[in-house]
């Protein structure tokens, strides 16, 4: 592992045009916060981001209003989060 600063914005903007890329025909609408930035192991969280946005892509394949976001919250405490208006799942 090599621990460094990582700009997590700048790969889920990577990330969201390699899959505009693979299926170029979907509309999906992603709003990416500008600038967020973490401390870890580069590759590693490029392929945590590459399974949470490759998974919100699927999720949400069949909405025609698509949308995927990537950001941070600050409550309870801060963390990065992906959310995506897809089919979700049925918790019970």
């Amino acid at each position: 592992m090599r621990w460094q600063p990582v700009n997590l914005s700048a790969l889920a903007k990577a990330i969201a045009a390699e899959l505009r890329r693979a299926e170029p025909g979907r509309a999906v609408q992603f709003v990416i916060e500008p600038n967020l930035r973490a401390e870890g192991d580069e590759r590693l969280l490029q392929v945590v981001l590459d399974n949470l946005l490759g998974n919100a892509w699927k999720f949400a394949r069949h909405r025609p209003d698509a949308r995927i976001e990537f950001g941070l919250t600050g409550q309870p405490e801060p963390a990065f989060f992906v959310r995506d208006n897809g089919v979700g799942f049925d918790m019970t």
